[in-house]
C-alpha cells in the first residue's frame, strides 16, 4: 500500500514553499538533473553536497515541478526517521510525492535466520511505479542496499536520484558510499 506523504522542519521547511528561490548552484543542479531525466537510460544519478548547501530545497523544487506535470515522484530514505522528514517536505510542496523507506520501496524484508541479520527481496517492491525515485541520506546506502534498489527498478528503468553528504560516516557493515562514485552527478 502506498503512503502519501502528508506532514520539513526548520529552515528547510520554510524554503520548500511554492516560491522557492534557488541559488545559481541549485539552478545548475536542477538543469543537470532534468537533462539526465530526459535521457531515461536507467542509470542512477547523485546530488551531493555538505550540510546546508540546499540539497533538500533542490529536491523539493524538482519534486514540485514533476508532480505539477502530473507525473509521480517517490521520496525514500533508509530510516523511518529520515522518511518522516521527507513526508514533511512533501506536505510543504503540496503533498503530491509518496514517501516510504527504501526497504519498503524495494520490496526488502529483514531475515533473522542465523547468526546474522540480512535483507532479501520479496516481490518487486513499488519503486517501479514512479517517474522519479529520490533516495535521501545516500551516505547510509552501502553496496548491498544500492544493488537491491537498482535491481528493483532495472526492468522499468525508473530513474533513481541519490541525495546526500559524502562527508557522512560510512554505512555499518555494508561497504562504502557507493552512490557518491556514480558517473552522473550534480554537486552543491
Amino acid at each position: 500500500m502506498r503512503s502519501n506523504c502528508s506532514s520539513l522542519s526548520g529552515n528547510v521547511a520554510r524554503k520548500a514553499t511554492s516560491n522557492m528561490e534557488l541559488t545559481k548552484a541549485q539552478e545548475a543542479a536542477v538543469k543537470k538533473i532534468f537533462r539526465w531525466l530526459a535521457e531515461r537510460d536507467g542509470s542512477p544519478m547523485v546530488l551531493s553536497g555538505s550540510a546546508g548547501t540546499g540539497k533538500s530545497t533542490t529536491v523539493a523544487h524538482i519534486a514540485r515541478r514533476i508532480t505539477g506535470e502530473g507525473r509521480r515522484v517517490a521520496l525514500c530514505a533508509p530510516t523511518n526517521k529520515a522518511t518522516k522528514v521527507l513526508r514533511e517536505m512533501s506536505a510543504r510542496i503540496g503533498g503530491q510525492a509518496d514517501c516510504f523507506t527504501v526497504h519498503s520501496g524495494a520490496g526488502l524484508v529483514l531475515l533473522d535466520d542465523s547468526e546474522e541479520k540480512r535483507t532479501v527481496r520479496r516481490g518487486g517492491g513499488k519503486m517501479r511505479d514512479y517517474d522519479l525515485i529520490v533516495v535521501d541520506e545516500a551516505s547510509m546506502v552501502g553496496g548491498n542496499l544500492f544493488a537491491q534498489i537498482q535491481a528493483s527498478v532495472r526492468e522499468t528503468q525508473t530513474p533513481v536520484l541519490y541525495v546526500g553528504d559524502p562527508l557522512q560516516l560510512l554505512p555499518v557493515k555494508d561497504g562504502g558510499h557507493v552512490a557518491f562514485s556514480l558517473e552522473n552527478r550534480a554537486h552543491l
